[in-house]
């Protein structure tokens, strides 16, 4: 089993046995997770180093959608985040990745502002879903059973829609 220790097998889990099965060559491929649930960039500024960029990653997704509110300091903070990630002397991949919730969608405009000007890969739940529920292929009960956190479905559903965002950027970028 590939579990990395404590590591659950949620959209993360899911997204790192595909890079794994697909793109990884026995070892090569290793997790750092540094996601704290229910905080956003104000906490991950402060932790960003220490907790990300210590790593060398060559890859990272940042996702706050849920858990910034469009403060001009949380503004402030995320696109820190991003210019610090964007500017590490190892030249990380940097993904934005928005969740949903039942509260939440404001936040991700601003972030895709972001992402766009410093021309991110990015995937937002929010929009796979409200075109999945308008064409009635899904409901929220499908994707969540609360207000936000995914069910084992909708961790899957989330890790497809990371997965062909790396599909689709891959195959851009040969």
């Amino acid at each position: 089993e590939k579990t990395p220790k404590g590591y659950q097998k949620g959209y993360a889990y899911l997204t790192y046995e595909y890079l794994c099965d697909n793109y990884g060559t026995g070892d090569n491929i290793k997790v750092v997770t540094s996601g704290v649930s229910g905080t956003g960039s104000l906490l991950g500024i402060v932790r960003a180093d220490k907790d990300v960029l210590d790593y060398e990653p060559d890859l990272i997704f940042v996702e706050f959608a849920v858990n910034n509110y469009g403060t001009p300091k949380d503004k402030q903070t995320f696109e820190s985040i991003l210019r610090k990630f964007l500017t590490a002397k190892n030249e990380p991949a940097v993904v934005l990745l928005f969740s949903d919730a039942t509260y939440a969608g404001g936040t991700q405009i601003y972030m895709q502002n972001m992402g766009s000007y410093y021309d991110l890969p990015m995937m937002s739940m929010h929009d796979s879903l409200e075109k999945a529920k308008q064409t009635g292929k899904i409901t929220w009960d499908d994707y969540s059973k609360d207000y936000a956190h995914p069910t084992q479905d909708g961790h899957r559903l989330y890790a497809k829609s990371i997965c062909y965002l790396i599909n689709q950027t891959y195959a851009d970028k040969s």
